[in-house]
């Protein structure tokens, strides 16, 4: 049961500092259209996922899925050498 919790805590944890990190590097990639808002033309439409820039919440899933698996085994191992 303990291992589970451990792997609970490190996925979540993983999860929530993948999301951070994408979320940032969206932000710093994106290049708002300037010309728009000269014009008068400031609709609310927003486009999130154009192209390259979008990562899949499933990759990020995916990704700290990986990172938690490594993380626990890595600690098992130690834990049980001592």
């Amino acid at each position: 049961m303990k291992r589970y919790i451990g792997f609970t805590v490190v996925f979540v944890g993983a999860f929530i500092v993948l999301q951070q990190l994408s979320g940032a590097l969206l932000m710093m990639l994106y290049t708002p259209n300037i010309s728009a808002e000269l014009y008068g033309n400031t609709g609310s439409t927003i486009f999130a996922s154009e192209g390259i820039h979008s990562v899949s919440p499933l990759a990020i899933a995916l990704l700290a899925l990986v990172t938690a698996f490594g993380v626990t085994k890595l600690f098992g191992k130690r834990l049980s050498s001592n």
